[in-house]
């Protein structure tokens, strides 16, 4: 059993590091970024390692996997852009910037954990279904 979780380890540590890469680089696409985009990348890889180790503990699955998904990119993407041009304008310096950035996503970040928990927790989840199909349809098209 310790083998084949050490071989699964590895396998899936192969194939996430090619997409924390790209993950990185959708979220902060802007040119300004460029700098620093190999510590934001390993910033990446260790917000990886948090949430697979939470999500193995936690878990009530004996073969969790928890993984970075792609569905929050476009709303991080904004929120890294968004920030940065609100705090360009505003005259701040690059790494005051960069700190408003990364904390606007942490929060948004930990905001939306929070709701998900407290929808599991209220056994809300099946409220989901009431969203129209085409509503969820177009949100997955858009994500792609």
């Amino acid at each position: 059993a310790v083998v084949h979780g050490t071989v699964f380890g590895l396998i899936n540590f192969v194939v996430c590091v090619p997409t924390l890469i790209s993950y990185a680089a959708i979220v902060f696409r802007l040119e300004a970024f460029n700098g620093d985009m190999p510590s934001l990348t390993k910033l990446f890889f260790l917000s990886s390692a948090v949430h697979q180790l939470v999500f193995t503990l936690r878990s009530s699955l004996p073969f969790a996997v928890g993984q970075v998904q792609d569905v929050g990119l476009i709303f991080l993407s904004q929120i890294s852009t968004h920030t940065y041009l609100l705090a360009q304008a505003e005259g701040l310096g690059y790494n005051e910037i960069l700190a408003t950035v990364l904390v606007n996503c942490a929060l948004a970040t930990i905001l939306t954990g929070a709701l998900v928990w407290l929808v599991g927790r209220m056994k809300l989840s099946g409220y989901v279904q009431l969203l129209p199909l085409p509503v969820v349809g177009g949100y997955l098209g858009y994500i792609g």
